[in-house]
């Protein structure tokens, strides 16, 4: 929301692949694109942009995504803004 001062649009988007082995959810807005070097540094530890924050959010979120055997990466556009895609293992059916 914070990239978005003028309004926006904020996107959910969740989907299963073919072989039903990932979840993908992807969180988008249409603000203000990171750039470059804000997207390659976005999940270091401590990294942040922001007067007044600690830098510890995506870096969290990546850690636990990985220790359970998911993915997180950030990919930034200009004429599309940020998203946030977030990767989860599902779990074999029990039947």
């Amino acid at each position: 929301m914070e990239a978005m001062p003028a309004g926006g649009k904020l996107t959910i988007q969740a989907s299963v692949d073919e072989d039903q082995q990932w979840l993908d959810l992807i969180i988008g807005d249409t603000g203000r694109a990171a750039l470059r070097q804000q997207e390659m540094m976005a999940f270091k530890s401590f990294y942040t942009n922001r007067h007044g924050r600690l830098g510890i959010g995506l870096i969290m979120v990546k850690q636990i995504m990985e220790s359970f055997g998911g993915e997180a990466s950030l990919t930034s556009n200009e004429q599309q803004g940020t998203s946030v895609h977030l990767r989860f293992r599902c779990l074999s059916k029990p039947w």
